[in-house]
């Protein structure tokens, strides 16, 4: 009875696993799409109503993304550059949520590293234990602030402070790293492993 119970839960967890991923890209493709719409729709009634529809929403699409183009090849120039941070220094940065904003969409295009991208080894409490973490910010000086997850949940965990020196750099992807924290730590010694032999051979 206990193996039958073992492998509902085990199907209905993997059948979530496919499912779940597929739902949050379409209801996040669906808000992209909506969004859009309220940009377009308002330039498109700018058209005359006899124009085909389709056209009208073509021709705002295409409207947006020159805007966007120009925009883009103003601050790409140093005098662009200037009055856009004069501007985000002045006014933007004083708008509710603007900087996290920013922050979201830089690191969505990869403007910007992600804050998980980097995966650490710390000792936070100085006895030989050591625990998997990532960085998600750093100072100039040197020091790191470091989020541990806990296993099997990911989303609680602590937060450490740590100097840059007292972290082990580890070159493994996040996906991977956060996969074995959920799984118990499960495929960390492998990890662990193959990440060490690349920093040995790229000494050597």
């Amino acid at each position: 009875m206990s193996n039958f119970k073992n492998f509902l839960a085990t199907t209905f967890l993997g059948g979530l696993v496919v499912i779940l991923p597929l739902a949050i890209f379409a209801i996040l493709a669906k808000w992209v799409i909506g969004f859009f719409d309220g940009i377009i729709d308002p330039i498109a009634s700018l058209f005359p109503e006899r124009w085909n529809e389709v056209l009208i929403k073509i021709l705002a699409f295409a409207i947006i993304t020159a805007l966007c183009f120009i925009i883009g090849l103003i601050v790409r120039t140093q005098f662009g550059t200037s009055l856009f941070n004069w501007f985000e220094e002045q006014l933007f940065s004083r708008l509710p949520l603007y900087s996290t904003i920013k922050d979201t969409v830089q690191q969505f295009f990869g403007k910007e590293k992600s804050a998980f991208s980097q995966v650490v080894l710390i000792e936070p409490f100085g006895k030989g234990a050591k625990m998997v973490g990532f960085i998600t910010d750093e100072t100039d000086d040197g020091v790191l602030t470091v989020f541990t997850p806990t296993a099997p949940n990911p989303t609680n965990g602590y937060v450490f402070v740590v100097n840059k020196a007292d972290a082990e750099y580890i070159e493994a992807k996040s996906e991977l790293a956060m996969r074995n924290i959920i799984s118990l730590g499960a495929g960390t010694g492998k990890m662990l492993q193959k990440a060490r032999a690349k920093n040995k051979e790229s000494q050597n």
